[in-house]
């Protein structure tokens, strides 16, 4: 039993597979070694904007304040929860569909246009828990944010990466 589980490991390990939060995350090109992260809330500790600040970090990038380096600038987020199934018994909802949206763009010498990060969950509760369901739906959002600030991380990598094509003169 202990060798199957090595050997599932290293199978793991050796197609890239990590676990979230153990690295494997993009990893940021020289020009984007700084950056600043622009709000569009005026909160200090949007937690947006310290999620996309660790993601930034934990892909090696540095997060500072000073003018004149590239700016990934969240434009704003929108969260709902609609209802996704109903109890037949009780007629009452037992299922939700919570949907998460991020809005972002890079200011800098390499631009990105505006991009739009949409991601949902569903999940049900018990309707005798109406606080576990609040509970719930705060954690999968704080998962959600998390999420939202690797893609957004991921798509700067990709677009700072990539080759730019000479304008035809």
């Amino acid at each position: 039993m202990l060798v199957l589980a090595i050997l599932g490991t290293c199978a793991l390990e050796g197609c890239g597979f990590h676990l979230r939060g153990t690295g494997g995350g993009a990893e940021l090109p020289a020009s984007l070694s700084e950056v600043r992260v622009v709000s569009a809330t005026p909160l200090a500790n949007d937690p947006l904007t310290v999620a996309v600040r660790a993601a930034l970090a934990q892909s090696g990038g540095r997060v500072v304040s000073t003018p004149g380096v590239p700016a990934v600038v969240l434009m704003g987020e929108q969260t709902e929860s609609r209802v996704a199934s109903v109890s037949t018994a009780t007629a009452k909802a037992s299922g939700y569909l919570l949907l998460y949206s991020v809005s972002f763009k890079l200011d800098g010498p390499q631009p990105i246009a505006p991009q739009t990060i949409r991601l949902q969950r569903t999940y049900t509760f018990d309707p005798t828990q109406v606080l576990a369901r609040e509970q719930q739906e705060q954690e999968l959002l704080r998962d959600m944010r998390r999420d939202a600030a690797q893609q957004i991380v991921r798509r700067l990598a990709r677009a700072a990466a990539a080759p730019t094509t000479p304008s035809a003169q």
